[in-house]
């Protein structure tokens, strides 16, 4: 085995598609809130999509991941792409365990709402968000 491996010799069979490990969708670009509300209803909105695209790709989750970005105040204008690139930003991540494996909207909508309610980051300072599934 060691001999055929230095010569680039490999029998394993590949799998150009493995089984997709998580779902999930993300936005970080034109992100900009006025009100809390706003946030967790764009959160509900991202949980809608990923339990659309875990139906279509016909799996299940347990393990509900929010990604927030958070932007750093003070942090200079020229750092940013244009008026409206998320610029310095704080990447905050938490995840919650569901009781049951699931791709149902209303379960995943309720857990990101949960998720990005306990982060308690003001609604103007929100940059961007990302909701993924995965286990």
């Amino acid at each position: 085995a060691l001999f055929d491996a230095a010569r680039g010799i490999d029998a394993r069979p590949w799998d150009p598609r493995p089984a997709r490990k998580s779902i999930g969708a993300q936005v970080t670009w034109g992100v900009r809130f006025e009100e809390d509300e706003e946030v967790l209803k764009f959160a509900e909105t991202l949980a809608g999509e990923v339990s659309t695209r875990m139906a279509a790709a016909g799996v299940r989750g347990r393990t509900l991941q929010v990604t927030l970005l958070r932007a750093v105040e003070g942090a200079p204008e020229y750092a940013r792409k244009g008026f409206l690139g998320h610029g310095i930003c704080d990447w905050l991540n938490r995840s919650q365990t569901l009781a049951g494996f699931t791709c149902e909207a209303g379960a995943l909508k309720a857990a990101a709402r949960r998720v990005v309610g306990e982060l308690r980051v003001p609604a103007r300072l929100v940059r961007g968000m990302g909701v993924q599934v995965s286990r």
